[in-house]
């Protein structure tokens, strides 16, 4: 099967807060990373996707796997296999956001604390400029 984050959302994200804040951090999250991210296919020189609407992006190839997309419309299944490639910590930070940001949002994994750890300090340092290092 794979390692796997999985999320869903009972309604329509607010689309003020989206644009206001999650894209924004969001944003930040992938710039701080230092991890290379492209468009959906992980196609060099590419860059992810950040509208109104949707997220999305993937780790350049060699290190892409699936892509990650998260929109604002409700959807009671969705999914990405990261393989633990790098990009896992960005997914990970950014499920995280949406999760502290969004009422509607929820995810899970199949991966527990210690696969998490990364995602949750990028998204502190980005956040909060915690440095845990």
């Amino acid at each position: 099967m794979g390692y796997t984050h999985y999320w869903k959302k009972t309604d329509e994200l607010d689309k003020d807060v989206w644009e206001k804040e999650f894209i924004p951090i969001a944003s930040s999250i992938m710039t701080e990373s230092g991890v290379a991210l492209g468009d959906n296919l992980g196609k060099v020189d590419s860059k992810p996707n950040a509208t109104s609407d949707v997220l999305s992006f993937n780790g350049i190839s060699p290190m892409d796997f699936e892509t990650f997309s998260l929109t604002r419309n409700k959807e009671e299944f969705s999914f990405c296999k990261t393989s633990h490639r790098p990009y896992d910590k960005v997914c990970v930070a950014i499920l995280m956001l949406a999760d502290d940001l969004f009422d509607d949002f929820s995810w899970s994994s199949d991966g527990n604390a210690e696969d998490h750890k990364e995602g949750k300090e990028l998204l502190g340092c980005t956040v909060h400029g915690e440095n845990n290092a």
